[in-house]
C-alpha cells in the first residue's frame, strides 16, 4: 500500500480545533514564536480565553532556549497577563518574581471599566454570576441593569474588600433589574428591609437565595 507524502494543511483546521491545539503551548513558545506564524494564529492568541493560565516555568528546557531571558521573560509575562484582559485564573513564574511584576499582575484584574465595556457588548445577556471581585462598585451593578435589560438570573457573591455598599446594592437591584426571575446574594450585611425592597422591585422573582445572609430573619409566608 502506497503511503501518501502529502502533508496536512494545518491552516485548514476549524478555528476551535486550532485554538484547542495552540492552547497547549506555553507563554514563552507562544509569544516568542507561535503568534508570529500566521494572521490566523495571531488573532487566536488575541482571545483572552487563551490566557486563563500563564506558566513561565522550566523555561531552561523550552524549545525557545536561545531566547534571551531576564528582562525579556518579564516582558513576556507582562504581555501574557495583559492579553488575559482580567480573566487570568492561574499563574506560575520562576526566577522573575519581583515586587513590580507582582503589582502589575494584581493591577490587571477585572476593573469596573473593563467590566462595563464588556457588558455594553452583551445586551441580550440573560444570566450573570459575579463572584469575589473587589474591583467592582455600586456603579458596576447599575451598569448591569442598564446594559442587560433581559437579565433573568443574577448570582452575586461579595468580596469582603469590594467597594459595594450592601444596602445600595439591594435597592439598586430592586430599581434597575425588574425582570429578574432568579437572584442569589451572598452579602453579610443584607437586612430584611433590603429583602423587602428587592421583592417589591422584582415582581417576576421566582427564587431568592439568601443562605449566606446572616442578618436576614425568616419572614412570614417564606420557606
Amino acid at each position: 500500500m502506497a503511503v501518501s507524502s502529502v502533508q496536512p494543511n494545518w491552516l485548514e483546521l476549524p478555528r476551535d480545533v486550532t485554538a484547542n491545539i495552540l492552547q497547549r503551548l506555553g507563554a514563552i513558545e507562544i509569544l516568542a514564536s507561535a503568534c508570529q506564524v500566521c494572521p490566523l494564529w495571531w488573532n487566536i492568541f488575541k482571545d483572552p480565553h487563551m490566557w486563563h493560565t500563564v506558566h513561565i516555568t522550566n523555561f531552561r528546557y523550552s524549545p525557545c532556549s536561545p531566547y534571551n531571558y531576564g528582562d525579556n521573560l518579564t516582558k513576556i509575562c507582562r504581555n501574557a497577563v495583559a492579553r488575559s484582559c482580567g480573566q487570568l485564573e492561574d499563574i506560575a513564574i520562576d526566577y522573575i518574581g519581583t515586587d513590580d511584576l507582582l503589582a502589575y499582575i494584581a493591577d490587571r484584574g477585572l476593573s469596573h471599566e473593563g467590566f462595563s465595556e464588556t457588558l455594553r457588548k452583551l445586551p441580550l445577556l440573560e444570566e450573570l454570576e459575579i463572584s469575589q471581585n473587589k474591583q467592582l462598585s455600586n456603579d458596576s451593578l447599575e451598569i448591569v441593569g442598564q446594559c442587560c435589560p433581559l437579565l433573568k438570573s443574577l448570582k452575586y457573591c461579595r468580596h469582603p474588600l469590594d467597594n459595594i455598599e450592601m444596602n445600595d446594592a439591594a435597592f439598586g437591584i430592586a430599581k434597575i433589574m425588574p425582570g429578574l426571575h432568579y437572584l442569589k446574594m451572598s452579602l453579610d450585611e443584607l437586612t430584611n428591609d433590603d429583602v423587602l425592597a428587592i421583592l417589591d422591585g422584582c415582581p417576576l422573582l421566582e427564587t431568592l437565595d439568601l443562605r449566606a445572609c446572616k442578618y436576614v430573619e425568616k419572614m412570614p409566608g417564606t420557606n
